[in-house]
């Protein structure tokens, strides 16, 4: 399929860097087309606005950083665990799972770079339970320090395993974004847009994906939530109609 063909209702498996073994893990998801995917937001954003020194993380506050693999390996006392020992120039922190082992044994190789979410406690030290991570490259951690926004989308180690990672989506909806030649069609008129102060919905899912800065994404995010809105009051219309049309027929 070319490049030109590219449209909403797409099968993802003929879309550059997906095929038939990602298409059907995807599918799992419930992601099947180019249209699934470009609703398919992320969960978070990594920027160095949100990043700290490991040395500066607060116990007990949320908090994003990131740091280099210096020691992992699997902890036994009263709960077998795994831990990895993260660093950056300002220190180190543990990060520890309870659960899937055997799966975080593979992962982890000295020197990889993480970026990880989570709230800091102190147990032997500051330890940080079941973060989110994110591995990043050394491109993408200079990006991040350029000022550049990354997006991470939800991950499950089935996605992982296909390559179809935090990184792995990045690359398919950016080619998705850059290849769709159309505008994504709106259901709001330009004048109602400009009276709620909202963006197109163009706009709003390019944005969301890959935005400029933190403002974009808050003003994307307010548009995505007013579609939701409005998706749920045609519902509840719906429902209205389907209800007295019974309840007519019944008369």
């Amino acid at each position: 399929m070319g490049v030109a063909e590219l449209h909403f209702d797409s099968p993802l498996q003929y879309v550059k860097g997906v095929g038939p073994r990602k298409a059907e893990v995807l599918a799992k998801y419930d992601l099947k087309t180019v249209g699934d995917i470009l609703h398919y937001y992320p969960r978070q954003y990594l920027d160095r606005t949100t990043v700290i020194p490991i040395a500066e993380a607060a116990l007990d506050q949320p908090v994003t950083i990131i740091g280099r693999v210096a020691a992992h390996g699997v902890l036994h006392g009263k709960r077998r665990r795994y831990e990895v020992i993260l660093q950056d120039d300002s220190g180190a922190i543990s990060l520890v799972w309870f659960a899937g082992v055997k799966y975080w044994e593979r992962l982890f190789k000295k020197g990889m770079v993480f970026a990880a979410t989570g709230t800091p406690g102190y147990f032997l030290g500051r330890q940080m339970v079941h973060p989110d991570l994110e591995r990043l490259d050394d491109d993408s951690d200079k990006m991040i320090h350029a000022g550049r926004i990354i997006p991470v989308y939800p991950q499950t180690a089935e996605l992982s395993k296909v390559g179809l990672s935090s990184k792995g989506m990045r690359r398919i909806t950016s080619f998705i974004l850059d290849n769709l030649k159309i505008t994504i069609p709106d259901p709001v008129p330009d004048r109602e847009l400009q009276l709620l102060d909202l963006v197109s919905l163009d706009e709003a899912i390019r944005g969301t994906h890959f935005p400029d800065n933190r403002d974009q994404i808050e003003k994307c995010r307010r548009r995505l939530a007013f579609d939701e809105l409005l998706r749920y009051q045609f519902l509840i219309v719906g429902s209205r109609r389907r209800k007295s049309t019974v309840v007519k027929a019944h008369h």
